[in-house]
């Protein structure tokens, strides 16, 4: 599988990836991946486009409650160690609905190390 990009959807991201299948039919397909922090799972894996793989992020019950559901799991095991789930940090909660990119949370530290620092 090849992560395309990150899409921020209902409180989560959602990976993009393109996969290699055995299929009859098809060679190649999109796959949707939701993760908040470290929980997460594949949600969907026969997107022939990538239109059609946002449109369900976007519009599907499914998507909808899986983020809700991953940001809840991912509350429960930042508590365990008394510590903050990546979903309640200000900064995050900022990054709009639909924002595309591909490591949220690497480029949002390396945005604090480098360029508030004045090093890039």
């Amino acid at each position: 599988m090849i992560k395309l990009f990150e899409i921020k959807m209902h409180n989560a991201i959602f990976d993009i990836e393109y996969a290699k299948v055995d299929l009859a039919d098809k060679l190649y397909v999109y796959k949707v991946y939701c993760s908040v922090g470290n929980s997460g799972d594949l949600l969907a894996g026969d997107f022939d486009t990538i239109n059609e793989a946002i449109n369900w992020i976007t519009n599907d019950e499914q998507a909808k409650a899986s983020a809700y559901y991953y940001t809840n799991l991912e509350q429960e095991l930042m508590n365990t160690y008394g510590e903050y789930s990546i979903a309640s940090e200000e900064w995050y909660k900022n990054i709009p609905n639909g924002t595309m990119a591909i490591e949220i949370l690497r480029e949002y530290l390396l945005e604090q190390t480098y360029y508030e620092k004045g090093k890039l």
